[in-house]
């Protein structure tokens, strides 16, 4: 896809995202222009439970919802490293959780994993993208990822405050 092409989609997910008051749309709205930007299979978005240690979708195309360790397989690692993750051979990579296919079915093959993070620099969760569809994540995917994961840090975090006041 090209850049303007990028740009374009950029330019309406903002006018949608706008326009929408709900967290669970905002969320699928994201991963759905990330399935689109990076031309990809499928997108989740893991919100970050310190207290439980553990990793929950909140938001996730084709699948059910996963609840997975906070410190294990390339999800751990994005946590805590607070970097960016990506293999282009998820199966030949050590750090991939082997377990989350044998749960869901899925196949995964390549994976590019951004933290989210807020203001102060803490892990609220984690958005992924999973099997290019042009045969392996590139720099750019790398860099239209961690843009979207800053930019939905925003709303996740005002998420959490709501939560916490209710």
């Amino acid at each position: 896809m090209d850049s303007s092409k990028k740009l374009e989609l950029l330019m309406e997910l903002g006018r949608k995202l706008f326009k929408e008051d709900k967290l669970s749309e905002i969320l699928k709205l994201y991963i759905d222009y990330v399935k689109l930007l990076l031309e990809c299979e499928r997108c989740t978005l893991f919100l970050y439970d310190k207290e439980k240690e553990e990793v929950t979708s909140i938001a996730v195309h084709g699948g059910s919802d996963i609840v997975a360790p906070a410190s294990k397989g390339i999800v751990g690692m994005t946590i805590i490293s607070k970097q960016t993750q990506f293999t282009n051979d998820a199966y030949g990579d050590f750090r991939f959780n082997k377990e989350i296919d044998k749960t869901t079915g899925y196949l995964t093959k390549q994976i590019l994993s951004v933290p989210i993070l807020n203001k102060e620099n803490e892990v609220l969760g984690v958005l992924q993208a999973l099997n290019s569809k042009q045969g392996g994540f590139t720099d750019d995917d790398v860099e239209f990822l961690e843009f979207l994961a800053n930019y939905s840090s925003l709303g996740i975090e005002n998420h959490i405050l709501k939560d916490k006041i209710k």
